[in-house]
């Protein structure tokens, strides 16, 4: 076995990792300053039930009672009216709302009333202040942080050939659409980040031991209260996801305490879903064109007809930021489906039965849903579902389709691995740019962000420095995280390899999909050979981790 200079090896990867890290969370936070308030769907409402979160009745602000009911909250008008004279006009810029201010306060029938789980506007709602941009934008910062600190948190916990699966997850499957919502006052910044991390945190548990796997079940379990408290829908992929563990994870023994958490947790997620208010959305009016002319056998397969376009909304076609009324063009998304469509083949490469099970599950509420849910309403096409809904489950199927065999682990070669980059990075930064076009200018205005003819803009440093600093930030970050990942994958691919088996084992040694003592029929198990990989993988965790191994012994434990 090869022996390499653990010091330097350590110090570049804590290097790469801070700069990366700090590079993507600059990035998203360029995302969260191009958008006004009221910048995102339904922001209306959601700032609202922020500024008087449920109940109202217990003195958070002022309310408008009639015949016994609370009918209406007292809010800034910034907070009520901002995207009022904006939204579904792409033409016109943020700026008809300048004239609104803080200080005049109105009515306001836009709150919840217990449609949404509590947390997430009870949390925000100690964010505000007299400044209503100044306090939407901590707001928005604070969701960065937490989704963006948590999933780094579970990546410097888990094994490294967990790493690159979980961040090839993240970066395709987020940019744009998933940065944008994350960066933004959307209940939806919580469950696509904390749906992620409950995922990612209980799958990397199961193969941690001693301290690593109690923290890794502790930030699983904060990133279900998340989701659970943000939306009802993601409260119920809580569930999805348990379900999809325990078919990919083979239930054992010493796997209790994950077991203990995930069921809690599901069980928590569908008590949330069931004392909503939008428990019967499944079937419920959606405002959308209701065709009796059809049959429902009919409606059923012209939704599945529709269900690439509908796919193709996950990145924004069709669906862009704002009240989805930022155009988002082929460079910003069809790339991006193009680039899932190339991991998606890449998993295909190793598919045992437990992960086809478990996939199936994930994916099959990604679109099952939808299709299930606008078929019983009788409305076709499927692209009037926003894919935003859905979109906490994306992340989630592909790191489990790209979970590979030990044996064959998915590494990038340098072409896949700039190709990933680099399309990535142009993604963001043209949806970054158009949204900050549409918001600052207006689509059709033709002056390119230049700064005698911005007719909003609430900073000192211009849009452009904003944009370009942003989309360069985000580059460098994903750029620098894939070389982290992909090094230390590569790592683990070449000391295993050095490793000659005597009987070698084509279904994995670490478990998953069966047995893991070394056996095979007929023949002793070979513990020593079983050592060996153990070492070598432990080798390189200590060479290549994030947070340094406890003990440094043969076997790897700890």
């Amino acid at each position: 076995m090869r022996t390499r200079d653990t010091g330097g090896g350590a110090s570049s990867s804590w290097v790469l990792a801070i700069v990366g890290i700090l590079g993507v969370f600059f990035g998203m936070v360029a995302w969260a300053m191009v958008s006004p308030t009221g910048g995102a769907p339904d922001d209306d409402y959601h700032l609202g039930s922020i500024w008087c979160p449920d109940p109202v009745e217990g003195g958070s602000c002022d309310v408008v009672v009639s015949n016994g009911e609370v009918t209406n909250v007292i809010v800034p008008e910034t907070v009520y009216m901002s995207q009022h004279c904006w939204a579904f006009h792409p033409e016109q810029s943020a700026a008809c709302s300048d004239a609104l201010s803080d200080q005049n306060l109105v009515p306001s029938y836009r709150f919840d009333t217990g449609s949404y789980p509590p947390g997430f506007y009870q949390f925000h709602h100690t964010f505000v202040g007299t400044d209503v941009h100044r306090s939407i934008m901590v707001m928005r910062v604070a969701n960065v942080i937490l989704g963006l600190g948590a999933l780094t948190l579970v990546g410097a916990l888990a094994l490294p050939r967990r790493r690159q699966d979980l961040l090839l997850a993240t970066v395709v499957a987020w940019v744009p659409m998933g940065v944008y919502f994350v960066a933004s006052n959307n209940p939806t910044s919580w469950a696509i980040s904390g749906t992620l991390i409950y995922a990612a945190g209980l799958l990397c548990s199961v193969e941690s031991e001693r301290w690593r796997r109690w923290a890794l079940l502790l930030v699983a379990a904060s990133g279900a209260g998340m989701a659970m408290m943000s939306r009802p829908d993601a409260a119920f992929f809580i569930f999805v996801v348990t379900l999809a563990t325990w078919l990919l994870i083979p239930l054992r023994r010493q796997r209790i305490p994950e077991l203990v958490v995930s069921v809690a947790a599901s069980l928590l997620g569908l008590i949330v879903l069931m004392s909503s208010n939008q428990a019967s959305s499944l079937t419920g009016d959606g405002g959308w064109p209701v065709d009796e002319n059809l049959s429902a056998l009919r409606v059923f397969l012209m939704n599945l007809l529709s269900l690439p376009e509908y796919a193709a909304s996950f990145w924004g076609l069709g669906m862009g930021p704002g009240w989805m009324d930022v155009p988002l063009y082929g460079w910003s998304t069809l790339t991006m489906v193009v680039l899932f469509g190339g991991l998606v083949f890449a998993g295909a490469d190793y598919v045992s039965w437990r992960k086809g099970l478990a996939a199936l599950v994930l994916f099959g509420a990604l679109f099952g849903i939808p299709v299930v849910s606008m078929t019983l309403r009788h409305v076709q096409p499927l692209t009037y579902y926003q894919g935003r809904y859905m979109l906490p489950l994306l992340a989630v199927a592909l790191f489990v389709w790209l979970r590979s065999s030990d044996r064959k682990p998915l590494v990038l070669a340098p072409g896949q691995f700039a190709m990933i980059a680099a399309v990535a990075s142009i993604a963001n930064a043209l949806a970054l740019r158009s949204t900050t076009y549409r918001f600052s200018t207006g689509v059709n205005s033709g002056n390119h962000l230049s700064a005698g003819s911005l007719t909003w803009w609430p900073w000192v440093v211009g849009p452009k420095v904003v944009w370009m600093g942003g989309a360069l930030a985000m580059a460098i970050g994903i750029t620098l995280l894939l070389l982290l990942v992909t090094r230390q994958r590569a790592s683990v691919r070449d000391t295993l390899g050095s490793v000659e088996p005597e009987q070698p084992n084509s279904r994995g040694w670490n478990g998953y999909e069966g047995n893991h003592s070394g056996r095979r029929v007929g023949h002793a198990a070979t513990p020593a050979h079983a050592g060996h990989i153990e070492a070598a993988d432990a080798g390189v965790r200590q060479t290549d981790d994030l947070l340094p191994a406890d003990d440094t012994d043969a076997g790897g434990n700890q």
